[in-house]
């Protein structure tokens, strides 16, 4: 549990808000508060009800619809190859391939945390969920303001990355396929037999 102040039309309120930690997640669950919050006119920080180390620095979750059947996608995320050219700083380990329905990585290099492509089967495609939560691995400045900044910055440039890695898994999926067309299908057991 942590609480902050937040600044909400000219008065401030108390949020106090339950952390929900994730069986398969290594990292801590928290909110943003103490030295990453902007300064306010009161000194919040005095209540000392936060645990900053609870909160990975770079979070980011990303969707995007992709008109393809699931059982495609395994072969596109298990590329290797892909991983080096989506994420060209970053080392990762598969912890959990689950096939169609994506893989989970910790993940080392320019930021230290772990990652995960989730697939959801929708209608006759899917949505390509994309998570990432990590810490930096280059120090940050001591000046909360630089540091909000750069924190800022690396968040923005791992959103990045992650849609231009969802829009590539699209493409290949995608690929001949007219907007309006039904999704490209997969060869299922049926079809099989």
């Amino acid at each position: 549990m942590c609480t902050m102040v937040q600044q909400r039309q000219g008065y401030y309120r108390v949020l106090t808000l339950v952390i929900v930690t994730l069986p398969f997640s290594p990292i801590r669950w928290g909110t943003l508060c103490s030295d990453r919050l902007p300064a306010l006119p009161i000194d919040y920080r005095a209540h000392g009800s936060c645990d900053t180390k609870a909160v990975t620095s770079i979070q980011v979750a990303d969707e995007i619809f992709v008109a393809a059947a699931p059982e495609l996608v395994a072969a596109v995320i298990a590329d290797r190859g892909l991983w080096r050219q989506w994420w060209p700083d970053l080392s990762l380990t598969v912890t959990e391939d689950r096939g169609p329905e994506g893989m989970r990585w910790t993940v080392t290099g320019g930021v230290t945390g772990t990652m995960e492509l989730w697939c959801e089967a929708v209608m006759d495609g899917f949505v390509l969920h994309y998570y990432l939560h990590a810490e930096p691995t280059k120090s940050l400045p001591d000046n909360l303001r630089a540091r909000a900044d750069e924190l800022a910055e690396q968040n923005r440039l791992r959103r990045v990355a992650g849609k231009e890695m969802s829009f590539d898994v699209k493409q290949r999926l995608e690929a001949g396929r007219e907007p309006g067309d039904p999704a490209i299908a997969g060869t299922s057991v049926r079809e099989q037999n």
